[in-house]
């Protein structure tokens, strides 16, 4: 074979290596982008879903404050119909006390059911309930008694909920 030839062949064979070497290094750095690029939108969707979460606790603060409040005042209003008639809970709550009371415990299920944590959901509910039975007591005991049970948990449902907003500081 001729040094010319064997010169094509080499410029031949080195064209051809440094062009399967810049297309495997094309193929890797691509590969590495999209892997980087799938990482980067996970780590989005991870962010989103913990940002929703972290308002979503939030809101439940709110949530539980303002049934709290509804039914700390239709509690009073059965404390002062007592009073008056000498009866326990025979009076039926005011039309905007109603509404209160009612779109406060939907509001409050609403946000309960979307809290990612098993035991706050747990305690959201049970607050729930015993707010509800309070302001269906029987008897001004029963009412004192149940109140006492529901401010219980009012406060072990506070702690759990700071609790968990504190993970996502």
């Amino acid at each position: 074979m001729s040094d010319a030839t064997v010169g094509q062949l080499i410029v031949a064979g080195t064209a051809v290596l440094s062009g399967g070497l810049g297309l495997l290094g094309g193929i890797l750095i691509e590969h590495l982008r999209t892997r980087r690029d799938r990482a980067a939108r996970t780590e989005s969707r991870q962010d989103q879903k913990d940002d929703f979460q972290r308002q979503t606790l939030l809101d439940l603060q709110e949530a539980v404050a303002r049934f709290g409040r509804a039914v700390g005042r239709a509690h009073h209003q059965d404390i002062m119909a007592h009073r008056e008639s000498g009866k326990w809970g025979r009076s039926l709550l005011g039309d905007d006390l109603d509404q209160e009371y009612v779109a406060s415990q939907v509001h409050l299920q609403l946000l309960r059911e979307r809290a990612r944590d098993d035991e706050l959901r747990r305690l959201a509910t049970r607050f729930q309930n015993l707010g509800v039975l309070v302001t269906m007591s029987q008897s001004k005991d029963q009412a004192t008694s149940r109140m006492d049970d529901w401010i219980e948990c009012l406060g072990n449902l506070q702690d759990r909920l700071g609790m968990v907003l504190r993970g996502f500081v």
